[in-house]
């Protein structure tokens, strides 16, 4: 192998290690409360991968999957599973159907989902399936947050309560967005379309 060829491996071998798609999975069990009041445990699993950030040399960790259990009445208390390419934010039960609420992290998911304006992407769980919901039929209710913000909790955690929930650690940092704490009506910035 000549020089300049092993060279070029390497280079090839080094860029996928550092800035390649590694991944991982972290799950844990978080208590969640719902508009109604009650407090339900729900099992909140997901896959990361390590990304180049962009600018400064840095890798950032992007959730890819993501996976909800959870026992309802609405549902029998048969335990029904969510699996999406999204970031969730909201778990519920409306009008007799468990609502998950979900905002694509990338501009890859962004596109998978169709490219829906407002990006939130909504799922009820009816007849035994997951059907997709319009954004306009997300009830004002639950707009509000009622999962873990922060993409990952710290190392050897595994459940998480309310009041944890709650606390500056988590979804009560301060420096959090509005958009982040709530389900608000917004646009995309992945990749926009020229005219």
């Amino acid at each position: 192998m000549s020089r300049f060829a092993a060279g070029f491996y390497s280079i090839v071998v080094m860029s996928f290690l550092v800035f390649g798609c590694s991944s991982d999975t972290a799950e844990w069990q978080e208590e969640v409360k719902l508009y109604d009041g009650r407090v339900v445990t729900v099992m909140q699993k997901r896959r990361y991968e390590s990304a180049y950030a962009g600018g400064s040399v840095h890798l950032s960790q992007i959730v890819r999957e993501a996976w909800i259990k959870v026992k309802l009445a609405e549902t029998g208390n048969k335990e029904i599973e969510w699996h999406e390419n999204l970031i969730p934010r909201r778990l519920d039960a409306w009008k007799g159907n468990l609502v998950i609420v979900g905002d694509p992290p990338t501009s890859l998911e962004y596109d998978k989902y169709g490219k829906q304006e407002p990006i939130q992407i909504a799922l009820k769980y009816k007849d035994g399936s997951w059907q997709r919901m319009k954004f306009e039929e997300i009830p004002r209710e639950i707009y509000d947050t009622n999962l873990v913000v922060k993409h990952r909790l710290p190392a050897g955690m595994t459940f998480l309560t309310l009041v944890e929930k709650e606390s500056r650690q988590f979804n009560g940092d301060p420096y959090l967005s509005k958009e982040s704490m709530t389900i608000v009506p917004m646009r995309s910035n992945f990749y926009r379309e020229k005219n």
